[in-house]
């Protein structure tokens, strides 16, 4: 594996413009990203991959898969990935953003209730028949759609991607029924601290500082949080920083120290006693 000084996140591009949603050939992406299969990098948008046929290794964060035919993987924004493929390989990329979520109506409590895309250091692969007829439909009507220069392309498409996303959520729910459990959806302030976590774990350390932004009191969080997840506030913030320093130390030359600042530990001593409590004991 290729270590990195820095892990690189990579935007939604189409021919060098920014986009909201792709639908490419793994041969096609791993020709015009010859870095794929090189060098781990993350992506700020969600990424399925489906191989249809292939062997090689994906690894996703710290989990290695071996690449089989009709196997599907699924990414979540930030999740650290690299995908070695033998040259025979043939699927396809589905590649689409939060943006284009939000502007077709899919919102974050639906892809919170799906058993597939996963940001705390978990990853999900799915294997699918051959003569699955129902994806293999919806995958057509995708690539015709795609192409079309329509009205209505997008919301098409969103709409066969939500499809898509629900049946394959059902088939991991069979397929993996130790490693997920069925969630309700949760209240609208339990959503919004899980996305504010994820873009303010490096600032914000301390449940007041959220329960101050979310217009709460910490108890209160703390309370709902753990009531709705299993896990309280104060876990999930915990969490989300373990994850990150387990894929900037297993991915990166940086020191302890260069960690810790990325992660808003200003103290080295402090973050050094953090990974020996949490990280390196895995006292999560």
């Amino acid at each position: 594996m290729a270590f990195v000084r820095k892990i690189e996140t990579q935007s939604l591009l189409v021919n060098g413009k920014p986009v909201h949603f792709a639908l490419k050939k793994i041969q096609d992406v791993l020709l015009t990203s010859s870095h794929v299969s090189e060098v781990p990098h993350r992506h700020d948008f969600y990424t399925v991959i489906w191989i249809q046929k292939g062997s090689g290794n994906h690894r996703i964060d710290t989990h290695v898969f071996p690449v089989i035919q009709n196997s599907l993987f699924f990414i979540h924004p930030e999740q650290v990935h690299q995908l070695t493929t033998s040259e025979d390989s043939t699927g396809i990329a589905l590649l689409f953003t939060h943006d284009f979520l939000v502007e077709n109506g899919i919102i974050d409590a639906f892809m919170m209730r799906l058993n597939l895309f996963h940001e705390k250091g978990a990853a999900t692969r799915i294997t699918v028949s051959e003569n699955d007829a129902y994806l293999q439909n919806l995958r057509t009507q995708m690539e015709q759609f795609y192409v079309l220069d329509d009205t209505f392309r997008s919301e098409k498409l969103s709409a066969l991607l939500k499809l898509f996303l629900i049946y394959c959520s059902e088939l991991a729910k069979d397929q993996l029924p130790a490693a997920w459990k069925e969630m309700d959806e949760y209240p609208k302030v339990v959503n919004k601290f899980k996305k504010l976590v994820d873009q303010k774990y490096s600032e914000w350390h301390k449940v007041n500082q959220y329960a101050e932004k979310l217009l709460t009191s910490p108890n209160y969080l703390n309370e709902l949080v753990k009531k709705h997840t299993g896990r309280s506030a104060k876990a999930h913030i915990r969490n989300r920083l373990v994850s990150e320093a387990k894929r900037l130390a297993y991915f990166t030359h940086l020191s302890n120290k260069e960690i810790g600042f990325q992660l808003g530990f200003n103290d080295p001593s402090h973050f050094a006693k953090f990974l020996r409590q949490f990280v390196l004991s895995d006292n999560i």
